[in-house]
């Protein structure tokens, strides 16, 4: 590929445009990566997991096929709040992953305003 690229004027343009650019993309990339994190670990204090003694902390499971209710949390940890954030900051916003609770939700909007203002 490398070596066509002397024949293609268009692809010699992307790569040296990337050569160049490529402090900035590193840049945009650790922000990424940061806001990622910050709204992750947000979204499940503010949704995450609960003590609540009538549950005995244990997950509602569906007795149908073993997957947990549709009532049940889905932020069961920061990891699970990676997917969530990444495509909330893209603003594809797939609704498979919703915060149910007010906080939650102002953290939604920033996370989409963050988005917007860093992509």
């Amino acid at each position: 590929i490398f070596k066509m690229s002397r024949y293609f004027q268009g692809l010699f343009a992307l790569g040296h445009a990337l050569k160049v650019s490529a402090g900035e993309l590193v840049m945009l990339a650790l922000m990424l990566i940061t806001f990622v994190v910050l709204f992750s670990s947000l979204v499940y204090f503010t949704d995450g997991p609960k003590d609540d003694p009538s549950r005995g902390n244990c997950k509602v499971i569906d007795s149908m096929d073993n997957q947990p209710a549709a009532d049940d949390n889905r932020f069961d940890s920061i990891i699970h709040g990676f997917w969530w954030s990444i495509v909330t900051m893209s603003t594809v916003g797939y609704g498979d992953y919703v915060p149910k609770s007010s906080l939650g939700k102002v953290v939604g909007t920033f996370c989409v305003l963050t988005g917007i203002l860093v992509i």
